[in-house]
């Protein structure tokens, strides 16, 4: 059995902390119908939706600071390690802090995505899955509703939803908005997740100076589900809401246009650098992500609560002929003299002008970003010279063998 890589485990990390914080995905079937015997919205910490408030009842309410929690309700910001005469958090000695009463802090409501369109694009494909969670014993509209009602301990088994929408370009700047089908929850079926589209012309300068029309569209998620009390109120959440917009022609991708032209050599070089790194979505109250289909086009972007980053790894190309890259080879030329470290360096420059020549020959438009970099060859060149190699030497030998240089 061969074993897994370093990058295999980092994404098994990762997938097992998207697991325990938000809870299970559209992929995870093991979980898809899972128990939990706490309220979700204790056990998760974030990728769900409350509802949003309504305009009166019980949850329209500025309940007092004693009333926030029922018996049993999780007290966030409870601290038992506080000082009982200076207060939670703040030791005997701490002067109290001028801060206003503790409020009740709501749960998001909504999430969306912004993308780039074509301006010729009429309609995108809209997916949305979430989880909902059903307390067993199913309990009475009564035990719902009233906080008179008796209370009942109870766990909570998971109903997964997913609804695969088409959906029109709204235009002219106006709102479009979209009830989800069997959204309304699975206990208690009473409102809906709603879709709120809008959508603006945009025009963007390509960095071969065209113009392009496009249209921002933005696609947020609304949970306009009715409320009801608090001790069960994560009957009406959405868990695991994940939103993705799916464009056949391909999402436009907007370039970082800051460095392009710029006259400052590191700006330069940076947009030279990531000349080929794009952005495909922006999230709304989340991050977003994508993935290029097998040809190349990115055409779904979706919602990440969890948004992670590839960093490539940079290290010498050490196939050049006749250049020594080993540290404690070049600590060894070193201490016997700067003719040896010389010829054991010398091919650098050369390789590094016939890099710079064969890049110019597939990218004539960066071509003044790469003459700049042959200033760096001729620093090379000048570092090896005889009057300021022994400087050098000096310092790599420092370097090498983590020892200090001798006098001057």
């Amino acid at each position: 059995m061969t074993a897994p890589s370093s990058t295999d485990v980092r994404a098994r990390l990762v997938e097992t902390l998207r697991r325990d914080l938000i809870g299970p995905g559209p992929l995870d079937v093991d979980l898809a119908h899972e128990q939990l015997r706490e309220r979700p919205s204790g056990w998760y910490v974030t990728g769900y939706l409350a509802p949003v408030p309504e305009p009166s009842g019980p949850s329209a309410e500025i309940p007092e600071e004693g009333e926030l929690f029922e018996e049993g309700d999780p007290l966030v910001g409870d601290d038992l390690g506080g000082d009982a005469e200076a207060g939670p958090a703040r030791a005997a000695d701490d002067a109290p802090e001028d801060v206003p009463p503790a409020v009740r802090i709501r749960a998001p409501s909504s999430l969306g995505l912004t993308v780039l369109l074509d301006a010729s694009v009429r309609e995108v494909e809209v997916n949305l899955s979430w989880g909902d969670y059903i307390t067993v014993p199913p309990l009475s509209e009564e035990e719902l509703l009233s906080d008179s009602a008796e209370a009942p301990e109870v766990v909570w088994d998971r109903v997964p939803g997913n609804e695969t929408l088409k959906v029109s370009v709204p235009t002219d700047g106006k709102r479009t908005t979209i009830t989800v089908p069997n959204s309304g929850g699975a206990q208690r079926p009473s409102g809906a997740l709603q879709l709120e589209l809008h959508a603006r012309p945009y025009e963007v300068t390509e960095p071969d100076g065209a113009k392009r029309s496009l249209r921002v569209l933005t696609v947020m998620v609304v949970n306009r589900r009715s409320s009801v009390r608090r001790r069960y109120q994560d009957v009406t959440y959405a868990f695991q809401i994940r939103l993705a917009v799916r464009c056949e022609s391909g999402l436009h991708p907007r370039a970082n246009m800051r460095g392009f032209g710029s006259k400052d050599i590191d700006e330069a070089i940076a947009d030279l650098h990531y000349r080929d790194v794009f952005e495909y979505a922006v999230g709304v109250n989340t991050s977003a992500d994508w993935k290029a289909d097998p040809d190349g086009v990115v055409r779904e972007a979706a919602t990440d609560y969890l948004p992670t980053a590839e960093v490539e790894r940079v290290e010498p190309n050490e196939d050049i002929p006749n250049v020594v890259f080993e540290m404690k080879a070049l600590a060894d030329l070193a201490r016997t003299g700067s003719d040896d470290l010389r010829r054991a360096l010398d091919n650098l420059p050369a390789a590094y002008d016939a890099w710079i020549a064969a890049k110019t020959r597939w990218l004539s438009r960066s071509l003044a970003h790469l003459d700049r970099r042959s200033l760096s060859t001729s620093s090379m060149r000048h570092a090896m010279q005889a009057d300021a190699f022994p400087k050098a030497l000096r310092c790599s030998r420092a370097i090498n063998t983590r020892g200090l240089p001798s006098a001057p």
